[in-house]
């Protein structure tokens, strides 16, 4: 897993980040420490809360390399956020809805 991300901040920068498996075991100790779990029998919350996952990813990424320094808590962090852009997929059209495949008439 390496999805690379634009994180687009209300002061108008943008910082390129990487969301590794690092971020995701990151993101599930966040998501215990705060008592927040998948509601759904058998689902990941990553499935549940994917815009969720995508910020805490992209905090844990972005002071990734600065251990022993002070950082912001998450929710200072997120509040300085606008969107966490994947970069790497294709963007989904919200008017599209998906539908079964036809039957062929062959």
């Amino acid at each position: 897993m390496n999805q690379r991300c634009t994180v687009h901040y209300r002061d108008g920068h943008e910082e390129e980040i990487f969301l590794t498996q690092w971020e995701l075991g990151q993101f599930d100790q966040w998501a215990i420490r705060k008592g927040i779990a998948a509601i759904r029998p058998n689902h990941a919350l990553i499935q549940e809360a994917p815009v969720l996952w995508m910020r805490v990813g992209a905090y844990y990424a972005t002071f990734r390399d600065t251990a022993g320094t002070p950082k912001p808590t998450f929710e200072i962090w997120d509040a300085s956020v606008i969107e966490v852009e994947p970069v790497d997929t294709e963007p989904v059209d919200p008017t599209v809805t998906p539908t079964p495949d036809e039957p062929s008439l062959e």
